[in-house]
């Protein structure tokens, strides 16, 4: 981004246009950005990708590159590893990206049942490697439900992910 008063245009711009959109707070996944970082993350419809922007740092992402996109709660990823480290399954690539950076979390002091929620995003950046995109809501709530509207705005842009096949035993 060249300068604030660009960049504020180009948010304005995209307000008006109605573009889906949330806020987030950026945690990992883009080369070069800080972590921490609050983001506006739009939905442009008419060029088909995610634009992710705040005053200072821009990037998008061509939605023909999304492979799976999803959200997922502190509590949950918490349940995920008790219940992991119990049995010694893995299930879920989200879990690796997102449990990591939920560890420093929990480190920090929170009120009692309220939790962040994480924003996923898998993709294969331009040399074909699959990546993926944490951002977190701005502040932990009682709620998981932030990213929803969001996520259910992007659904029909997504590639269908078929079951799994049925396994006799």
């Amino acid at each position: 981004m060249n300068n604030t008063k660009e960049a504020k245009a180009k948010i304005k711009s995209y307000k008006k246009q109605k573009y889906p959109n949330t806020k987030a707070v950026y945690m990992s996944g883009i080369p070069n950005f800080k972590e921490g970082n609050a983001f506006f993350v739009y939905l442009d419809t008419d060029n088909e990708e995610l634009e992710f922007i705040n005053y200072v740092e821009e990037a998008s992402l061509p939605l023909e590159r999304i492979k799976e996109a999803t959200s997922i709660t502190e509590k949950e990823v918490e349940e995920y590893e008790k219940n992991r480290l119990a049995s010694g399954l893995v299930t879920s690539a989200l879990i690796g990206p997102v449990g990591g950076l939920i560890v420093g979390l929990n480190k920090k002091k929170k009120k009692k049942n309220t939790y962040h929620t994480f924003l996923s995003i898998i993709y294969e950046d331009k040399a074909g490697e699959e990546n993926t995109l944490v951002f977190r809501t701005p502040s932990a709530s009682n709620t998981s439900l932030y990213f929803n509207k969001f996520l259910n705005s992007l659904k029909p842009y997504l590639p269908a992910i078929e079951a799994p096949a049925k396994v006799e035993l």
